[in-house]
């Protein structure tokens, strides 16, 4: 069972790779992240952090190490191998007793962002034998998430707070990780004195990190250049789905969805 949405595009043959993929790895759910496509300076200045994000927080080695050892992930239990899990609902490529064993969109219909509450719920049966996969589908799909400033700003508050769900200290500490190790050397640079060539080792390694993602992924050069500026509007757009999620909630696409809702 394919589920994607209305604004992916998938190439001649996309369907075929990713079922004898999903067949080879065993998956349970195959999650393939499409092309991101971005036209609008808004669009690529943040849009293209999403990998970078998804890299520095998902534990893509550790799922792949408890997949394969399930004596390990029955230890763990399910609440910390729910909290392993992702997905992207651009592409979700599901086996269809899996699906019904999770109880399909309806187990997470209160959610936000469902897909990632999905790729959750599969990961949370790695020790009954389910199998989470996260791929490349840069050169299967591409994808439009958004289309100008407004929207990138509403989408992106609609979904940060909410993918951490009840983790506000997950959503601080990831927010904070960017921050001091994305953001602030090149506020350093300007005070760093003697040590200056930690600074601009430190400033190098970041992008070398994008331009590996950049290249890899066919994303925005501009958002790999500006880095920087799109860091810190990402950051504060962070802040506002803090913001909005606690108070009136957010809204999308003219629907509004209260605050706690949100996150279950």
């Amino acid at each position: 069972m394919l589920f994607t949405d209305a604004d992916t595009w998938h190439g001649p043959g996309a369907v075929r790779a990713a079922v004898g993929h999903a067949l080879r790895t065993k998956a349970s759910l195959l999650s393939a992240w499409p092309r991101l496509v971005t036209l609008t300076w808004s669009e690529r200045l943040v849009i293209p952090l999403i990998p970078v994000l998804a890299f520095a927080i998902y534990p893509h080695a550790l799922v792949v190490l408890l997949q394969r050892f399930p004596g390990l992930a029955r230890w763990l239990g399910p609440k910390r191998l729910r909290s392993l899990g992702a997905a992207n609902g651009q592409f979700l490529l599901f086996r269809r007793e899996a699906y019904d064993a999770i109880g399909g969109h309806g187990a997470v219909r209160e959610h936000v962002v469902e897909d990632v509450a999905l790729g959750r719920a599969v990961a949370a049966r790695i020790g009954e034998g389910m199998r989470l996969v996260n791929c490349d589908g840069s050169r299967l799909a591409n994808c439009r998430m958004y289309r100008s400033f407004p929207e990138v700003w509403e989408g992106f508050t609609k979904n940060i707070r909410a993918a951490f769900e009840s983790s506000l200290v997950g959503f601080l500490a990831t927010g904070l990780l960017q921050l001091c190790g994305l953001l602030l050397p090149f506020v350093f640079l300007l005070f760093s004195g003697p040590f200056w060539p930690l600074v601009v080792a430190q400033i190098a390694l970041i992008y070398l990190i994008r331009i590996l993602i950049t290249t890899r992924l066919r994303t925005s050069w501009m958002g790999c250049i500006l880095h920087p500026f799109g860091l810190l509007l990402a950051l504060c757009i962070a802040l506002n789905s803090w913001r909005r999620t606690n108070g009136d909630g957010v809204v999308w696409k003219g629907r509004s969805y209260l605050g706690k809702s949100t996150v279950p």
